[in-house]
């Protein structure tokens, strides 16, 4: 058991750990290439196909996985009856993301770019991944992904050395999509398995999307958070400002993503601790708390102090703006893992309409601060919307919610780290 938890923490680390690496040399040769103006139109088609995908599997992943857990000889039922779930949410997501871009203040010249970029929501049926999540496989879904991973990259490098624009860059990352999902079924055919034994059943069908309500509430929520800054900075100021911004997103969320693939591991022992009981549990969730604060705050200071150098080096002096958006970005470190280590409290110990409250709050409190900060700073006003709207969700979705206040004294408590040490006094 511990030989196959180690291998699948490799692999999730190896696949974590190369994203983030090609994201910041790849992306920024792109990007270079692309210019702001450029990068700012790719980003923004995604950011509208990534606003779509948090609906299209209309919140059944966490269901999926857990009933397939619970009873394996239903896989066939089970995954046939997802599948008619998540292919209409997919078809649904599609047309909503092209209606929104051509209706949206840029149609003409935008909603070609979307087309294409949603169109990776066709290829994104999550059913295989979840079903190797219930098995404790995830190297095996790691290793699916990684061949998509290394396509996406050759093909935008050949995109960038043949000079072409904006369109083609937008459909490498849909054919990227395409190819994990071509691997994703490859590895669940050789493992004996066959789509044409799924059946779908009205029953399970109505059961998937009655439980997966909460959960598509608290996903999209938090889908609309994530994405809403590059969203309102491309409709409202245009595709440069969106430029510069997605350029510190770029490495911002690589490194984000890199510690959260590494935090998600603590959280087996949090639900070992769980259920040896309540001073346990309240220990190792305060350990996990102190080392989120720990790994976020070294991360945010290196961001915060090098954000020049690290902008210059990776985009050129053309995006020199993207250093002071990073440098804002930073501050989100500690409180995107004190959110994580929240959301892991959350699943162990409370109702998920807590996370739905708390990522629907965090989501307007987004949009209100980014439509008065982003027409006056914005990038920059951007980013401090983004960091503001996190604060807001920390701290008064603890005070308010009741529920959610140990939590927030946990992360309080971790503070104590900050503190100097005093010295011990010798014995005489």
């Amino acid at each position: 058991m511990r030989a196959e938890h180690a291998k699948n923490t490799a692999w999730a680390l190896l696949e974590s750990a190369l994203r983030a690496a090609l994201g910041l040399t790849v992306g920024a040769w792109a990007a270079r290439h692309l210019g702001s103006e450029g990068l700012g139109a790719v980003s923004y088609a995604l950011a509208v196909a990534g606003l779509a995908q948090g609906a299209a599997s209309l919140g059944t992943d966490g269901v999926l996985i857990r009933e397939l857990a619970r009873d394996p000889r239903s896989e066939n039922r089970l995954l046939g009856s997802a599948l008619a779930v998540q292919a209409a949410g997919a078809a649904a997501a599609f047309c909503g993301a092209c209606l929104y871009a051509a209706l949206g203040p840029h149609g003409r010249a935008q909603a070609p770019l979307v087309a294409v970029a949603a169109s990776s929501l066709l290829f994104n049926v999550t059913l295989i991944d979840c079903l190797f999540q219930s098995r404790a496989q995830h190297r095996v879904s790691a290793a699916a992904r990684l061949p998509g991973l290394l396509f996406g990259a050759a093909c935008k490098a050949a995109l960038v050395l043949l000079g072409l624009p904006a369109a083609w860059f937008v459909a490498a990352t849909a054919a990227e999509a395409a190819v994990v999902a071509c691997c994703l079924l490859l590895a669940y055919l050789r493992r004996g398995g066959s789509p044409l034994r799924w059946r779908a059943r009205r029953g399970t069908v109505g059961a998937l999307l009655r439980e997966g309500r909460p959960l598509l509430l608290a996903a999209g929520a938090a889908t609309v958070h994530a994405r809403t800054d590059q969203l309102m900075l491309g409709s409202i100021l245009g595709p440069g400002p969106a430029g510069v911004h997605a350029a510190a997103t770029a490495v911002s969320s690589s490194v984000l993503a890199f510690l959260l693939s590494v935090l998600s591991f603590l959280f087996p022992s949090m639900v070992r601790a769980k259920a040896a009981g309540g001073e346990a549990y309240r220990r190792r969730t305060q350990r996990v708390s102190d080392a989120a604060l720990l790994a976020s705050l070294g991360t945010a200071a290196a961001l915060a102090l090098l954000s020049g150098p690290v902008v210059r080096a990776l985009y050129g002096d053309g995006f020199a703006e993207s250093a002071r958006t990073l440098a804002v970005h930073a501050f989100a470190a500690p409180l995107v893992l004190a959110g994580a280590v929240r959301g892991y409290h959350i699943l162990n110990d409370v109702p998920v309409r807590y996370e739905t409250a708390l990522q629907g709050g965090s989501a307007l409190a987004n949009v209100a601060l980014g439509a008065v900060l982003i027409p006056r700073h914005g990038a920059v006003g951007a980013a401090w919307a983004t960091v503001l709207a996190n604060a807001c969700s920390l701290l008064l979705g603890g005070l308010l919610l009741k529920r959610m206040r140990p939590h927030l004294w946990t992360t309080l408590r971790s503070l104590r780290l900050l503190l100097p040490v005093p010295p011990r006094r010798r014995r005489r």
